[in-house]
């Protein structure tokens, strides 16, 4: 596991760290949430003049054809009365850790470099009760 946290890690830093790259971060997080404005920042970056009409088909159809589309009561945060309790954790303490300390170093890399932070309020492995 220590090999692929360490693979994880470089792959991000090398990016940060190449020089003369100009560079746009899109943290999947953002995008899944706020699909509109990520996509107008993409094409800002890329200095793409947006269609708008292109734009809207592209949010309209987000879940896609052969998507699984999410459930009416999980994409409004319900409960569901028959829904399974969610899996054991698989990884150790010492594991969990190893993974925090990789992502916190990676989030400064981003936070150095002028880039916005990583999303780690979204992230369930750094949450306090983790």
């Amino acid at each position: 596991m220590r090999k692929k946290i360490a693979a994880w890690e470089n792959f991000y830093l090398d990016w940060l760290e190449t020089p003369a790259t100009e560079l746009l971060v899109v943290h999947y997080e953002d995008l899944r949430d706020n699909l509109e404005e990520v996509l107008s920042g993409v094409l800002d970056f890329l200095d793409v003049e947006a269609e708008e009409g292109r734009l809207m088909c592209t949010i309209k159809q987000s879940e896609g054809e052969f998507h699984r589309k999410r459930e009416k009561a999980e994409a409004e945060g319900e409960e569901k009365d028959n829904k399974k309790p969610p899996p054991k954790d698989p990884y150790t303490a010492e594991q969990r850790a190893l993974v925090r300390d990789a992502i916190v170093r990676v989030d400064k890399a981003f936070r150095e470099n002028g880039h916005d932070p990583l999303p780690t309020d979204k992230y369930e492995l750094m949450t306090p009760s983790s």
